[in-house]
């Protein structure tokens, strides 16, 4: 009876230890997964890029296609400028900030558009996760307008276009982080209000120190470059020259108008300065820019072009 009831204790003494030790583990884990937040998105970033580049070999050497060197030479360069960005803003970028005074058109700005600054997001677009879905939800209506109206191959056009779109969010992304590991400039809550800061456990303190430039604004800009391009070009294969004269002005003010939300947001929520926000428009902008472009050899063959093609329009 003692022995069978000793078996009894030491089975249930182990099941609790079990349940313990796992409930611990989960614990260290979602702690761990928190922490290492920003790494799993690079990672997804990282994944959704190789899935793009192991498919292009469908249509890499296509005639009006993206070659296969081409492709290859992208991928370095975007996946290179991605980790430098990486290692920068997470080596220099910890180091003491370079740049803590504003100069006064910073300044104006703060305390015309900013928001009372408290723990915590202070507007819709004040976290890492909106700035992803952004972007995600822009390269989705990009594939979703190749796949309605291709150029020439619908499957190539929307591989080749995803592709492209995300090499230059990854460019995009090591670009910004060499800025910010670089410059090393203060972010204005930390500036302006560092006792907010001190009861906010969000982020960092590294991230308090890489105001320049916004990433937010970069990124926004970026997929907005890419998408407000990609529409007018749909747009000229459905419309006739007066009625893309008549419409043209759309696109441009539904997308940048977005963008431009998504920067003023970053200084509402006293995250980046004005200048901040600037630069990185203006980053984003022209990496949106470049990289459309590299597909322009299968959109100017277009089986009836209705108009001449412009580079850097909006």
């Amino acid at each position: 009876m003692v022995a069978s009831t000793s078996i009894f204790w030491l089975s249930v003494s182990k099941q609790i230890s079990h349940s313990l030790e796992k409930y611990t583990r989960m614990i260290l884990i979602k702690a761990r997964i928190a922490t290492y937040r920003n790494t799993a998105q690079r990672l997804i970033l990282f994944f959704v890029l190789g899935i793009f580049v192991s498919t292009q070999p469908a249509c890499a050497d296509d005639e009006g296609y993206l070659s296969s060197s081409e492709i290859g030479a992208i991928t370095i360069v975007s996946a290179g400028s991605f980790a430098a960005g990486q290692y920068l803003k997470n080596t220099f970028g910890k180091t003491k900030p370079r740049w803590t005074e504003p100069p006064g058109i910073d300044l104006w700005f703060a305390n015309s558009l900013g928001t009372k600054p408290r723990p915590g997001p202070l507007n819709f677009m004040d976290s890492n996760r909106a700035s992803g879905i952004n972007v995600f939800i822009a390269g989705s209506i990009v594939a979703s307008l190749d796949a309605a109206y291709p150029n020439a191959d619908r499957t190539k056009d929307i591989l080749q276009g995803q592709f492209l779109y995300y090499s230059g969010l990854l460019a995009q992304k090591g670009i910004g982080g060499i800025f910010k590991g670089v410059v090393a400039r203060q972010r204005p809550i930390a500036r302006l209000y560092p006792n907010v800061v001190s009861q906010d456990n969000r982020y960092s303190k590294a991230f308090y120190q890489q105001s320049f430039f916004s990433g937010h604004s970069s990124s926004s800009f970026y997929a907005m470059t890419f998408l407000n391009k990609r529409i007018r070009d749909a747009m000229r294969q459905q419309m006739t020259s007066s009625e893309f004269d008549s419409w043209s002005w759309l696109s441009p003010v539904v997308t940048y108008g977005w963008a431009t939300y998504v920067a003023g947001s970053r200084i509402h929520a006293h995250k980046h300065y004005f200048t901040d926000v600037v630069a990185g428009a203006v980053a984003g902008w022209l990496i949106g820019e470049l990289f459309y472009s590299f597909g322009n050899n299968v959109r100017e063959d277009s089986s009836e072009p209705m108009l001449l093609k412009v580079s850097f329009e909006f």
